[in-house]
């Protein structure tokens, strides 16, 4: 005769056990990700409003400065005339900014950059004692 196993029992209590396993391990992870996802937020938010102001600060500044490429350029044609196929050099020179622009553009330049410099260092500032 085989011995009888009360295997009904066993594998129901198993079973409850494994489920209510299953169930703290799901509310732990729903926890976390809820953490997670917070974290992100808020650091994700910052990380946006100082990239954004970043750009905006080099936008302005390029606007502002303009480029320094300007001072003078060199063309290379091919000269369709000649019988010999040697470039032709054009030198084309633009007009260059007078110096008193070039001192009023930079100063603009410079103080509207240490406004955004310290409206960017109050916020971190500001943020940094609230998460503490």
């Amino acid at each position: 005769m085989e011995p009888k196993l009360n295997s009904a029992f066993d594998y129901d209590t198993e079973k409850a056990a494994l489920i209510k396993k299953s169930n703290s391990i799901e509310n732990n992870l729903d926890f976390e990700l809820d953490q997670v996802k917070e974290y992100l937020q808020e650091y994700g938010k910052n990380i946006a409003i100082i990239g954004g102001s970043l750009l905006a600060t080099y936008l302005l500044a390029k606007l502002i400065a303009g480029s320094n490429s300007k001072e003078s350029s060199i063309k290379l044609l091919k000269d369709k005339v000649s019988s010999t196929k040697s470039p032709v050099v054009h030198i084309v020179k633009q007009t260059a900014e007078n110096a008193l622009t070039k001192q009023i553009k930079s100063s603009i330049g410079l103080f509207l950059m240490s406004i955004a410099k310290q409206k960017l260092m109050d916020y971190l500032n500001k943020n940094l004692v609230k998460s503490e």
